[in-house]
């Protein structure tokens, strides 16, 4: 009896803990906003990009939906864009434990978030 008692008190927990987890996938939804004023973005992103909770992307030069690619990386997931007159693309992602946005284009291992065309955005609204 003590033995069930201690594995149903475990698994009691492990769900508590894998419900407060958020998802990329959910945490992404909102307009995000660059107020670093010296933060250059990446060229084909507007100074505020808006993921919603239908799949589309507004503010992200040449595409109109996104699905989020969760990875085995602690440090990023993936945002497929795809629409308009661009094919697909692959950027990288990333919500700090701050909750600000790291987005950055993924091509072939050049860029990273400490890259110059890397944008650093804060959550302006959900």
């Amino acid at each position: 009896m003590r033995k069930s008692k201690v594995i149903f008190i475990g698994l009691f927990i492990l769900l508590i803990v894998s419900a407060c987890s958020q998802s990329t996938e959910k945490e992404i939804i909102g307009t995000w906003e660059n107020t670093d004023e010296e933060d250059d973005c990446d060229t084909n992103m507007d100074e505020k990009i808006t993921f919603s909770d239908d799949g589309m992307v507004v503010g992200i030069e040449g595409f109109k939906d996104y699905k989020i690619e969760e990875t085995d990386n602690d440090d990023y997931d993936y945002a497929i864009l795809s629409g308009g007159y661009e094919d697909t693309a692959r950027y990288r992602v990333n919500i700090t434990d701050e909750g600000h946005l790291q987005i950055v284009y993924e091509e072939d291992d050049l860029y990273d978030f400490d890259d110059g065309i890397a944008c650093h955005m804060e959550k302006v609204n959900e």
